[in-house]
């Protein structure tokens, strides 16, 4: 049974196309990155509660962070970041990303084995 961004069961498809319609209308009015970010998380927020999912999806941290410290687009997989299901910081890659050029799994877990 699908459900309304309250939590409670949809009892017709028009209460279903009134939700879909009120997120859409506050896309609308969103103004810079940071607001996006912010209904972005609430939405899949949503989500993840009427599926029932408890685990940590909110990444708006990881988002703001981006935003505040834009870095050349094209370097931003050669960055470490956070898991936000582990905590854990990921490691630096030995290789910047522009310069990989095989793309596949191998090399791309290989170029470990080279440090």
């Amino acid at each position: 049974v699908s459900t309304q961004s309250t939590g409670k069961p949809y009892t017709c498809p028009e209460e279903r196309r009134g939700d879909i319609e009120g997120w859409l209308a506050r896309n609308e009015t969103l103004t810079d990155a940071r607001c996006l970010i912010e209904c972005q998380t609430e939405y899949v927020l949503a989500l993840a509660e009427e599926a029932g999912y408890h685990g940590n999806l909110d990444a708006r941290d990881v988002w703001f962070a981006w935003v505040d410290n834009k870095r050349d687009v094209a370097r931003y997989r050669d960055g470490r970041y956070k898991s936000i299901v582990t905590g854990s910081l990921a490691p630096s890659h030995p290789v910047p990303w522009m310069q990989l050029m095989d793309d596949s799994i191998e090399a791309y877990i290989g170029a470990e084995d080279k440090e």
